[in-house]
């Protein structure tokens, strides 16, 4: 009896994940034509010239070790190239395009468009990446997108090999879920530690971002929805779109005053074998991958132009 409704429920589950899937998220493939490297549509090619300039980037080691510990002199080096390399387009565009210069090492480029009423949207980047490194994750690659993970990333203790230390300490790293906090992780780790003589220590912590609004009501998720679609859309095979969690922290937190609409995406595909490449050896991308994020860019300012959220064919709420 007991198999029997096992079997009925999971039966149910599957179908309502599957309605979810082609109804509920149902692309709309009459709002965007999908964009290809013809100019009939305006679309962008990654020719030699754009290679060669994203090629000069990457060899400029601005590296970040921590906070106030970076390669500032790198840093310099590739704010002025960027700031050098497209000195034409404000020679050329002065009326629509001004450059400001934020301290020392940010560069924002301001694009005015032709309907004052819209408002504005803001496309960051950073210069600095992380050393590189072997990465082997431990654990399957879905963990972090269901609860906190946490890894011991420095453990200091004594100084000689024949004296016993006086003292040890071990830092830990926590990637916290939307459903936790700061203060719930620290009381989580004296209940493990259930130790007196162990005193946790937070160095520093940023409670997680709010999550981004999103469905069919909403302008700013739309947009990105269907720059998505007209971008990766294969053969006019539908892409299904849903919204998921930002593993990794990004200066989006720097703007939650600002906005609430704030979205973290990556226009690249990354297979399996790639995220032990992710911040480490080898690290890689393909031509066609750049451009394909060249194109959603490109897309996605072009699009932001409506002043309307696109019809949907969206059955309900997400």
């Amino acid at each position: 009896m007991f198999w029997k409704k096992f079997v009925i429920t999971l039966f149910i589950f599957i179908l309502i994940l599957l309605y979810r899937a082609y109804v509920v998220f149902t692309p709309d493939k009459t709002i965007f034509e999908p964009c290809s490297s013809t100019n009939d549509n305006h679309s962008l090619e990654f020719h030699e010239q754009r290679l060669r300039t994203f090629q000069t980037l990457l060899q400029f080691q601005t590296i970040s070790y921590e906070e106030n510990n970076q390669n500032f002199t790198e840093l310099k080096r590739c704010r002025n190239f960027i700031k050098q390399h497209y000195d034409d387009l404000i020679t050329k565009y002065s009326k629509f395009v001004q450059l400001h210069d934020i301290a020392e090492y940010s560069l924002l480029y301001e694009i005015r468009g032709k309907n004052s009423n819209l408002k504005p949207f803001l496309l960051s980047a950073h210069f600095d990446v992380v050393p590189t490194g072997n990465l082997s994750p431990q654990k399957p690659g879905t963990n972090a997108l269901q609860r906190t993970t946490s890894a011991v990333t420095l453990i200091s203790g004594g100084e000689k090999e024949n004296i016993l230390p006086t003292s040890a300490s071990a830092t830990i790293n926590h990637r916290i879920h939307t459903a936790d906090s700061c203060q719930k992780i620290l009381e989580n780790n004296r209940r493990i530690i259930n130790d007196d003589r162990i005193v946790p220590r937070v160095k520093n912590c940023v409670e997680p971002s709010p999550s981004s609004p999103y469905g069919k009501d909403v302008y700013s998720y739309r947009i990105i929805e269907q720059t998505i679609r007209q971008t990766f859309d294969k053969d006019r095979q539908p892409i299904i779109v849903v919204p998921g969690l930002m593993l990794g922290a990004t200066d989006s937190r720097s703007y939650t005053n600002l906005s609430k609409n704030l979205y973290r995406f990556s226009p690249f595909i990354y297979h399996h074998d790639d995220l032990d490449r992710l911040h480490g050896d080898n690290e890689r991308m393909t031509h066609l991958d750049v451009q394909r994020g060249l194109n959603f860019y490109f897309h996605l300012i072009v699009n932001n132009q409506l002043g309307h959220i696109p019809e949907s064919k969206l059955n309900t709420e997400l």
